[in-house]
This record gives structure tokens, C-alpha cells and sequence, in this order.
């Protein structure tokens, strides 16, 4: 199954089917009736898992969590380019990940006291009127199915429009939500998706996590001068190119970059380093047999014959696994973009969690680039890299043998590092089977 997220591209699979290219996921609910629900939601910057709101308010921790992974994926896609593309929002500069506010949420309480449709001035809203199948408040799956109807109303009207950074039309009002929110309004900054903490220019000491910033706790606005977005370096990078010389599209500085960062996020989650928000220690558990990468030439000619294609984020459902990470601009550096994916494929851990079961499932599929990284399985690996001429952008795509993300299957064993390598293996850097 094919899920695309962001700039990457990844795939799942159904075990025992590896030639499975689709997965259908259903639910059914035998409900008691039918009741309107309004649902207001209204966001400031703020961050962490825990909101500790006023617990007789009617949302609870976990709902508060996935409307906002809903908010962040959508505005990560446009800081990226990357929202319904190729004829979506985005690139974005100065996007920030948005928190939750209980203070905000309290506000929202009040108003939904009134059941009315009146416009609110207070702050900057949104709200939805449903008529849904409902059970008892705060219970899943109604209470979610509820929101998730609420959010798609405020953003499929989105689809479709092409309007760049600035609000076309009014039917876009709930998917720019703006203090002004009128026609002609910025909605967000044209330039670069941020790479480092000095790229994220609106509010003083911000850092940046996977495309977006990320404000401090204590906001202060910076006083600048406007400045001019420049476009990136087009030098290539890197000249020798033996290891795999019938390839002219890579180089070995860039096959050892690759295959280094590779091994060392597959070391660091070995040993029980890697933050992740789910677990009840706040990391990954520690990987027993996580096997060394080692780069093959053969996979490389794989992936580079496919991302000579241009496919975009569409996958090549070959033998393969495969990671996609793009950048909407053309003769992009190679060393920056060898640098950046793996690391950004990873980080999805940290933004979104896995937990210690540690087991790959359909609920993980925004976290499915990292389950292939880390793969224990996985030995193998090969990339390709393009700039895709007339496209925009800049291409590499990563594939892996044994591929990764079979569902309902083990990411690694977990356990010591290295207390269950094969037999015939070393334990390199205290961690890897080699």
C-alpha cells in the first residue's frame, strides 16, 4: 500500500502478500441516534502532549493530540510544497507548528454553550455544525469521526485552488483562518522550508523540527529588515563515483554519507536513544539484532532507473522497500539532500511515536519512512538521485532489501543491544550485527 506524506513516499506491506498494492481499512458502529454536534476549535502557540486543560472540559488529551497532527501535517505538506501537489500550496517560509491552547479551548467551551452560529470575534475560529452518528461524549470511534468530519469541512474546500500564498476566495476562509481572513490576505510566506534554527525568522529563539519552526514559550516577535529569498546552490557535490561507476548521478562521498547516517540512526535507536513521545520511558526501546546497512550497487541501479522517471511521490512497487524525499526546487545540492533525508525520515519518530510494542500496524503510517530506516531485517540498501528538468524539483529515493513495514510485524527485535545477532556476526559500535 502506498502512503505519501509530505515530500516522502513510503510502503506498506501486508504479509504474506508482498505484491499486495492495496489495504482497505473499516470500521462499523451500531449507534444509538442521532444528534447536531457544533464543534469550534480555536489554536495558539503552545507544545507538548500533555495540555493539562480543565478536565470537566469536554475534549481530552487524546483528541486534542490528533486535531493537531491534523493541523501540522497539512501545514508541514505546504511549508514543503507538498499539499496536493503538484497543484497545491506551499513552498512555505516561517511556517509554524501550531499547539494547543487551553485557554482557547475554554473559550470555544463558552460559545458552544450557546448553540448558535453567530460569528465569534474573540479570536481567530472555525466552527462546524454536523449532523452524526453519535455515543456517549468523548467516546471512541464517534467523538473522533465527529472531528475528522469537522477538520475535512474547513479543508477540502482548499482542493483544487491553486490561489499561492494569499486567500482567493471566500470559500477558503476556514482553511486560511486568519485574523482578517479576507480576500487578498497573506496566509502564509512565499520562500524555503526551513533546514535550521536560523531560518525560523518570526519570533526570536524559535528552532526548526521537520519543516516547520517551532516558537519558544516566551514569544517575542523579531524586529528585522525584509529581506530577499535566494535559491539554492545547484553545485552537484562530490566527484568520485567507483563504487557504482555506471551510475554518473551519484558519487561515493554521497553513497558513504548515506550509508553512514544510515547506521548511525540504526545505532543510536539500538541503544535505546531515539526520543519517542509514546513510549512510557520517552525513547525507543533498545534494538537485540540490529543489522549494519551496507550499500549495493545493485539496489542503487534500482532506485536510480526509477527516480530517473520523475514519478513524483508515485511509488515503483518493485521487490524493493522504498523512502521518497523531495525538495521543490531543481539542481539541488547532493550533499545537502544526502545529508537531510535519512535524518528527516527518522524524525518522524519524535514528532509522531511509535511505542514500546514496537510492532508496525495501520495506525503507524505517519511514521512508516522511520520504520524503514530502522528496519532490523533490512541489510541492504541504494539510492538514486535526480533533479528532475521542467519538474521543480529535486529527487532521492531510497530502496532496501529485505524491504520493512510489513504490518502487523516487529520493527526490530527489541532487547540488549546485540545480546541476539546472528551467528557468524560481530557487534559493531556496540550495537549493530555485522
Amino acid at each position: 500500500m502506498a502512503k505519501c506524506r509530505k515530500r516522502h513516499c513510503y510502503q506498506s506491506r501486508i504479509k504474506g502478500d508482498p505484491n499486495s498494492d492495496d489495504l482497505s481499512l473499516s470500521h462499523t458502529m451500531a449507534p444509538p441516534g442521532r444528534v447536531p454536534l457544533i464543534v469550534v476549535i480555536v489554536f495558539n502557540v503552545a507544545v507538548g502532549h500533555e495540555y493539562h486543560c480543565n478536565k470537566d472540559l469536554i475534549m481530552n488529551d487524546d483528541l486534542r493530540f490528533n486535531m493537531l497532527n491534523y493541523h501540522n501535517d497539512i501545514r508541514t505538506n505546504i511549508a514543503w510544497g507538498a499539499q496536493d501537489w503538484p497543484t497545491g500550496q506551499g513552498p512555505a517560509k516561517n511556517m509554524y507548528r501550531v499547539g494547543w491552547d487551553c485557554k482557547l479551548e475554554e473559550e470555544a467551551a463558552k460559545s458552544l454553550q450557546q448553540c448558535s452560529e453567530a460569528e465569534y470575534t474573540a479570536a481567530p475560529n472555525n466552527f462546524a455544525v454536523l449532523d452524526v452518528i453519535s455515543k456517549p461524549r468523548n467516546k471512541w470511534p464517534a467523538t473522533n469521526f465527529a472531528l475528522h468530519r469537522a477538520l475535512n469541512s474547513w479543508y477540502k474546500p482548499s482542493i483544487g485552488f491553486d490561489q499561492g500564498s494569499t486567500l482567493a476566495d471566500e470559500k477558503l476562509g476556514a482553511f486560511g483562518n486568519v485574523r482578517a481572513n479576507k480576500v487578498g490576505d497573506t496566509l502564509y510566506e512565499d520562500g524555503w522550508v526551513c533546514y535550521s534554527d536560523s531560518d525560523c525568522t518570526t519570533y526570536e529563539n524559535s528552532r526548526c523540527s521537520g519543516g516547520l519552526c517551532e516558537a519558544p514559550d516566551n514569544l517575542v516577535l523579531r524586529t528585522t529588515t525584509t529581506t530577499t529569498t535566494t535559491t539554492a546552490n545547484p553545485s552537484a557535490g562530490g566527484d568520485g563515483n567507483s563504487q557504482c561507476a555506471n551510475n554518473p548521478e551519484m558519487t561515493d562521498e554521497a553513497r558513504k554519507m548515506l550509508t553512514d547516517k544510515h547506521n548511525q540512526l540504526r545505532a543510536q535507536t539500538a541503544k535505546g536513544l531515539s526520543v519517542d513521545p509514546k513510549s512510557a520511558t520517552g525513547f525507543a526501546p533498545k534494538g537485540s539484532a540490529m543489522k549494519k546497512m551496507k550499500y549495493d550497487c545493485e539496489i542503487e541501479a534500482s532506485a536510480q532507473a526509477y527516480t530517473n522517471l520523475c514519478k513524483g511521490l508515485q511509488h515503483s512497487w518493485g521487490q524493493y522497500g522504498e523512502n521518497i524525499w523531495m525538495i521543490f526546487a531543481e539542481n539541488y545540492n547532493r550533499k545537502d539532500v544526502v545529508d537531510w533525508a535519512p535524518q528527516s525520515w527518522f524524525d518522524e519518530l519524535k514528532q509522531y511515536g511509535v511505542g514500546e510494542k514496537n510492532i508496525f500496524n495501520a495506525s503507524m503510517m505517519n511514521v512508516g519512512h522511520y520504520t524503514q530506516v530502522v528496519w532490523g531485517d533490512t541489510d541492504r540498501f541504494g539510492c538514486g538521485f535526480k533533479s528532475c528538468a521542467g519538474s521543480g524539483y529535486t529527487a532521492l529515493i531510497c530502496q532496501y532489501a529485505p524491504p520493512g513495514n510489513w504490518l502487523d510485524s516487529t520493527i526490530y527485535k527489541v532487547g540488549e543491544p546485540c545480546s541476539a545477532c546472528p551467528v557468524g556476526t560481530t557487534c559493531e559500535d556496540g550495537a549493530l550485527c555485522a
